[in-house]
């Protein structure tokens, strides 16, 4: 009797938790309803919404708890506030520009935005933004505040994620990417994922308001990233105490508002309207990206994911930079030179700068990696012993013939002949001292297109999985008889030595301009840089390299008969 009545207990009280459960769930609906019903109203009439919001200064507004407890009193309804708004004055220019004034700490859309204890807080302040930025005159408005609030968003990277988020909402270039194309990879729809997307109509409204203001908005931007990478630094300093006493401290968060910070900074850097503002205003970014490329080269220790990903950012904006065409090379060699003004003291970002100097200068072609196969002659297969059948790639022996020469009787043991051994391409006997690099372009790829009776095409055009690989024929000297081939005594590589030293080194003359700012006021030209801090190593050996970049900046210089009349000034 006992047990039955303890069963009977537990299925009342299993009755009671099923009714709350049901009322629980019919006051959710009710809710829901209500919310649902709420929003419906006011998307009726959606762009007059959001002009009333502007002039109602919805996002800084102070009393909206108020305007809550009324609404969810039922003394006020969207239908109503939108009715007893419409009529109100349109906003001075002085009302318009309140938001940009109010500070961001009594702003409550911040505040939820970067709230650090409530994800579903941060969402839902994601969600007005995202209802805000409909209308073209609020993303102005918003995009000022989200700006102005960057620097909290940053010290607090952990709960940022739908901060960044708004503000790659804000500054969308829909248009643009549907004009070019351009579709969006698995990284920018994961930013964008949540928020709705702009009609190419409001599109193209944000870009023509706000094109001249992504330009403000990049130097902000640079300032912060130099800042947070100046804040890396320095931690990076303690961890090497840590280090030393045997802890190692890890921080997976460590640099997620840097990497967020870079990548609008790439994406405004890619945009068409962004490009033709610089040009239009004369504004460069180089300066920034050098120095903050010089200062995320010194993370050493600290590295993560995060890390990682802000490093290749910022050398795929370095690498930008450098591209070779007239105009930006100038421009990089003006930047470099200012840079290498403000780092006299860090001989590490001097090496750095030098060598790009002497790369963009004159750069180095790099070796072209040609296929060989090594064919021993006919008619000396009794004298010459094994066969070397693998094929050979030109790069891995060395520069010169007599390189491929040596590989030949290394594996065929034939050391003790290396001297009688001659090396025929094309049926023409080479001179062990000429590059393979030329041998080819002008022995060996005439001969084979020339067979066909075709012109002879250019190399730059082939890929180097098309080209035939170079056959090179090996044989010991004087058995066969006196030789009876033509020799290849001297080749000249037409595109260096044809060309005038004036031309070729033509964009040095940058650093014979008075174009580095000091703070004393007077310019001076890069060539006064480069002599003072050869004067200034007093030891060789320890700055061996920076020594050896400089010298050779230098020898590019005096090419030129500007840079010589500078220099002896």
């Amino acid at each position: 009797e006992d047990e039955g009545e303890d069963d009977d207990d537990e299925e009342d009280g299993d009755n009671v938790e099923e009714e709350e459960e049901e009322k629980m769930e019919a006051d959710k609906e009710e809710s829901k309803d209500k919310v649902d019903q709420s929003m419906e109203d006011i998307r009726i009439e959606e762009t007059t919404t959001g002009t009333l919001l502007q002039r109602d200064n919805f996002v800084n507004m102070e009393r909206l708890a108020t305007l809550y407890k009324d609404w969810k009193s039922g003394s006020v309804t969207p239908s109503s506030w939108l009715e007893e708004h419409k009529n109100s004055p349109a906003p001075t220019s002085q009302s318009s520009s309140q938001i940009a004034e109010v500070s961001n700490s009594q702003n409550w859309l911040v505040k939820c935005l970067l709230m650090d204890n409530s994800p579903n807080v941060r969402r839902l302040a994601m969600k007005i933004i995202e209802e805000l930025i409909r209308d073209s005159n609020m993303v102005v408005i918003m995009l000022k505040l989200l700006v102005r609030s960057i620097d909290q968003a940053i010290e607090k990277s952990e709960v940022s994620e739908e901060y960044f988020l708004s503000l790659n909402a804000c500054l969308i270039l829909a248009k643009e990417d549907e004009e070019s194309g351009a579709k969006d990879t698995e990284e920018d729809q994961n930013q964008k994922k949540g928020l709705s997307t702009l009609s190419p109509e409001t599109s193209f409204v944000q870009q023509y308001k706000l094109q001249t203001f992504y330009v403000t908005i990049l130097s902000t931007f640079f300032d912060l990233v130099e800042g947070e990478l100046d804040r890396i630094l320095d931690m990076q300093d303690e961890f090497k105490a840590h280090i030393r006493n045997g802890a190692m401290p890890v921080n997976i968060t460590l640099g997620y508002g840097l990497r967020r910070l870079l990548e609008i900074i790439s994406k405004l850097l890619k945009s068409k309207i962004v490009k033709e503002e610089c040009q239009r205003l004369n504004k460069s970014f180089s300066n920034a990206i050098i120095n903050s490329f010089l200062k995320v080269r010194k993370l050493k220790i600290i590295k993560n994911r995060l890390i990682e990903d802000s490093k290749n950012i910022l050398q795929e904006l370095f690498d930008k930079t450098c591209e070779t065409n007239e105009e930006n090379r100038v421009s990089f060699l003006r930047a470099c030179m200012n840079v290498l003004h403000k780092n006299e003291d860090d001989d590490l970002a001097q090496e750095f700068i030098y060598q790009q100097l002497c790369n963009i200068i004159c750069p180095e072609k790099p070796e072209p990696a040609y296929v060989l196969t090594l064919t021993k002659a006919a008619t000396q297969e009794e004298f010459i012993r094994g066969v070397i059948k693998k094929p050979v790639v030109s790069t891995e022996l060395g520069p010169l013939m007599r390189d491929i020469r040596f590989k030949i009787c290394r594996d065929l043991e034939m050391m003790d002949a290396i001297e009688i051994m001659e090396l025929l391409v094309a049926n023409q006997i080479v001179e062990l001292d000429l590059p393979v690099k030329l041998v080819y372009e002008q022995v060996w790829w005439p001969f084979v297109t020339q067979s066909s009776g075709d012109e002879v095409p250019s190399l730059e055009d082939k890929k180097p999985e098309e080209l035939p690989p170079m056959n090179v024929i090996y044989r010991l000297a004087g058995l066969d008889g006196e030789a009876t081939e033509d020799r290849v005594e001297s080749l000249i590589d037409e595109n260096d030595e044809n060309k005038d030293p004036e031309v070729k080194y033509a964009s040095s003359s940058v650093l014979a301009e008075d174009c580095i700012e000091t703070p004393q006021g007077a310019n001076k030209c890069g060539l006064e840089i480069i002599l003072r801090t050869l004067e200034n190593i007093s030891n060789l050996k320890s700055k061996r390299y920076l020594v050896n970049w400089l010298l050779k900046l230098l020898y590019f210089c005096c090419k030129i008969r500007i840079n010589r009349q500078k220099a002896l000034k």
